[in-house]
């Protein structure tokens, strides 16, 4: 007798596009109802600081000198170009338009990962589990603090387009490309290590002459980059002598979205709080070394070379976060604003699982795969809504005691004299007009 062929069920596309809606309406809307108009820490220097500074130069060189400055170890010009658009169009700057625009670059990093899953049908049946495990809250820190939104997000977003141009050949392409390779850096200094990780990807792609081309390109871009580059103080505190604090780092960075939020695992798990959810973590983000480790044995570099060197541009991501940060201790690798890597390096994953498991046996799984990723996506709003409440109303604490007392800014920012100056300089200039 015949053996009955595996004929897969095809899901109405418009079903699909209203369930990748849900996780993504329900982010949005977080952001909608949570951000609030006013600066937190890096804000006051970045934006408030900048924008009144690059009005009360004079000449167009000393404009760009500032606008191509360093803050800490970057060069933030992207966010200083934003913040200036802002401000033309509206009058005046408001943090919740700019926490917006970063959060709105999310967008395009899900579809750059899109547009390089390889699956032949059902394709967007498959992505929506990633939607679900990457469209949450655990980013606090890259979602509602506008600095670290317009960085993190935008250098992921374009981090993430620069691959997905690359996957086919052509000049246009390439040249595409490497200009969102430029903004990428110039978003966040961990676009910096997009430019090595593009020349592997090249190479492993057998394009070695356009490989070439992009090295000397990088040259230049490093060149200009660390030209009159300085290191900053605090540099020196945060990195780690001790090897195993930087391999502890490395892989509770990794695996840090299984604890979904620190302050929440502590107040369930009680004394012994720190000791389980960083040994999770730990076992979390070896778990994902061990099946690179099976994806690389199964040559899947070949299947996707793209979302391959993704996994390495994380890999490298997470070791540089863990030799430049990990000498403030382990749980700094916890840090939300950290998480959004993590999250993209979960749903990658499920992705290239998906692609190199059989089409009955992915149909098998699949159900149970999108129960598990809606109810990771439920359980990171439940750890993450009091914190993310709690942020606001801190932030609106402080300016509204600031605004009746002159008192409350250290809730804003560590140094509350410094960020009072801020203040009265964009108040006096009208760049900043705090709601009462």
């Amino acid at each position: 007798m015949r053996k009955k062929a595996f004929v897969v069920k095809t899901t109405p596309k418009y079903i699909l596009g209203l369930a990748l809606l849900v996780p993504l309406v329900f982010y949005y809307l977080t952001v909608y109802l949570y951000a609030v108009n006013v600066p937190l820490s890096d804000d006051f220097p970045t934006v408030l600081g900048f924008l009144t500074s690059f009005f009360s130069l004079n000449s167009l060189s000393e404009k760009l000198r500032l606008l191509f400055s360093q803050h800490n170890e970057y060069r933030i010009v992207l966010s200083r170009l934003v913040s200036l658009l802002v401000y033309k169009i509206n009058g005046v700057i408001d943090f919740r338009i700019l926490i917006f625009t970063g959060n709105i670059m999310l967008l395009p990093a899900l579809y750059a990962v899109y547009s390089s899953f390889k699956k032949n049908k059902d394709k967007l049946k498959y992505f929506l589990p990633a939607v679900f495990v990457i469209a949450v809250p655990q980013f606090i820190g890259s979602i509602f603090w506008t600095t670290s939104a317009l960085q993190n997000i935008s250098c992921l977003a374009f981090s993430l387009i620069t691959f997905a141009l690359l996957k086919k050949e052509g000049a246009l392409r390439t040249l595409t490309a490497f200009a969102f390779a430029l903004l990428a850096v110039f978003s966040s200094g961990n676009g910096l290590l997009l430019l090595p990780a593009v020349i592997f990807f090249l190479l492993i792609t057998k394009r070695k002459k356009t490989a070439f081309y992009w090295s000397a390109g990088t040259l230049f871009v490093l060149l200009g980059y660390f030209y009159g580059y300085t290191t900053p103080v605090h540099e020196k505190v945060y990195y780690a002598v001790n090897p195993l604090s930087i391999v502890e780092f490395f892989f509770i960075f990794l695996g840090s979205p299984v604890v979904f939020s620190v302050g929440y695992m502590k107040s369930l798990l009680g004394a012994n709080a720190e000791l389980i959810i960083r040994s999770l973590s730990i076992i979390s983000g070896g778990a994902v070394i061990a099946y690179f480790i099976y994806l690389t044995k199964k040559k899947y570099y070949r299947a996707n070379p793209v979302i391959f060197i993704v996994f390495i541009l994380f890999f490298i991501t997470a070791a540089a976060a863990a030799v430049t940060r990990s000498g403030i201790g382990p749980m700094q690798a916890f840090a939300s604003r950290y998480r959004i890597i993590p999250l993209f390096l979960f749903a990658l994953v499920y992705l290239s699982f998906i692609e190199i498991t059989k089409e009955k046996t992915a149909e098998k799984y699949y159900k149970y795969i999108l129960i598990l990723a809606v109810v990771f996506s439920i359980f990171s709003y439940i750890a993450n809504l009091p914190a993310i409440k709690s942020g606001r109303d801190n932030l609106v604490l402080g300016i509204t005691a600031w605004q009746k007392t002159g008192t409350g800014l250290e809730r804003l920012n560590d140094d509350p004299i410094y960020a009072e100056n801020q203040f009265k300089k964009a108040l006096e200039k009208g760049i900043y007009l705090p709601e009462k």
